[in-house]
């Protein structure tokens, strides 16, 4: 049928030229050539269009990719400046604790906590076996334990101050690891495994440390000897831990996350902040105290041989455990962990929890009487 209407208007378009009337050019059939090259034009103006569209796309990822490399450059340059600035604020505080002076001895009455404590020179240390933790080899002494109503963030059951004579004693130079632990256990309880087998043990309670140590006992012969392995007495703790030492930390200056595993993100009396790990982190592989035990401020908590009691009144004079009158059936932990504010780190810091709490910033670190 088209086909025949396009017969129709030519024989219509014959006859008006015939006649001598104009034929309109609407009603002229297209040529085949016309057609196509109409179709060439318009494709290529179409392609045309969509090349530019596609520069601006270009142009303005080039754009975005400038911007960004900019902002990178910026970021760079801030982090550096932040960076140089930080490490000037370290030298300064390096220089000031170099330059400090000796300090007059306050009045016993208001925080001199020493009184005699010897440090043992040159350092001697005990190791029974490969896998046997190591231990440091104490002098005795007496100190005064406890925390002076004058230092800061204080506990009320941190007094009162009270002179206390230690025996002397072996103490462990690190918290008892996971592979010191699994030696004997024969497994892992830890939370931060993938930490390694030279990170405190954690997650293990009272009760499990003292298992660990009937077994450890029993591996090396010492089961019911005087000098067997055992917890330390809340007051040989404070003792080992304050190694001769007055403040709240065994280590000159404020404490920093270069000195102790803490949450960096608090500070204490003015200390800078830091980083927070969130995690335990290898035995030894922060500074020792004076007396050369590791990490005894932070990592993980550390359990001790005592009962909780609320305050000092009638606490023992003579550096052995605490174990009658206590309030209630819970044990003392001491040094703070890697959750906690430097507050917690403090040496006369104390904590309790119930002796079958298992958590993964409990763990502990051994003692051995020996003999004087």
């Amino acid at each position: 049928m088209a086909r025949w209407g396009w017969v129709l208007i030519g024989l219509v378009v014959c006859g008006l030229a015939w006649a001598g009337y104009p034929v309109p050019v609407d009603l002229m059939p297209e040529p085949k050539q016309v057609k196509i090259e109409r179709a060439r034009r318009e494709q290529a103006e179409a392609e045309k269009k969509k090349a530019e569209q596609e520069a601006v796309l270009v142009r303005r990822k080039a754009e975005a990719a400038r911007q960004s490399a900019d902002e990178a450059k910026l970021q760079a340059e801030l982090t550096r400046q932040e960076n140089k600035a930080l490490k000037a604020k370290l030298r300064e505080l390096e220089q000031a604790h170099a330059s400090e002076k000796t300090l007059p001895v306050p009045k016993p009455s208001e925080s001199a906590l020493l009184v005699r404590s010897a440090q043992p020179a040159p350092l001697s240390t005990i190791r029974d076996c490969p896998d046997c933790p190591e231990m440091v080899v104490l002098a005795g002494g007496e100190y005064r334990m406890g925390s002076p109503d004058t230092e800061q963030e204080r506990g009320a059951d941190e007094g009162p101050v009270h002179a206390v004579s230690v025996k002397r004693l072996a103490m462990g130079k690190h918290e008892v690891t996971q592979g010191e632990w699994k030696s004997v256990m024969g497994s892992n309880p830890s939370h931060f495994k993938a930490c390694g087998p030279r990170c405190p043990v954690e997650q293990v309670s009272w009760n499990d440390a003292q298992e660990f140590i009937r077994k450890l006992n029993e591996k090396l012969g010492l089961a019911g000897r005087p000098d067997r392995y055992r917890l330390p007495s809340e007051a040989e703790w404070e003792y080992a831990a304050r190694a001769g030492t007055t403040g709240p930390f065994s280590f000159g200056g404020p404490i920093t996350v270069h000195k102790a595993n803490y949450d960096g993100d608090f500070s204490y009396a003015g200390s800078p902040k830091g980083q927070y790990r969130g995690k335990t982190v290898e035995v030894g592989s922060l500074p020792a105290n004076p007396w050369g035990l590791h990490e005894m401020h932070g990592n993980v908590y550390e359990w001790v041989e005592d009962c909780y009691h609320d305050s000092y009144n009638a606490a023992p004079k003579n550096g052995g455990a605490w174990a009658t009158g206590c309030d209630g059936n819970v044990r003392v932990l001491r040094g703070g962990s890697w959750v906690d504010s430097p507050r917690d780190l403090r040496s006369a810091l104390r904590n309790w929890f119930s002796p079958d709490v298992r958590n993964y910033v409990c763990g502990f670190r051994l003692a051995r009487t020996l003999p004087e």
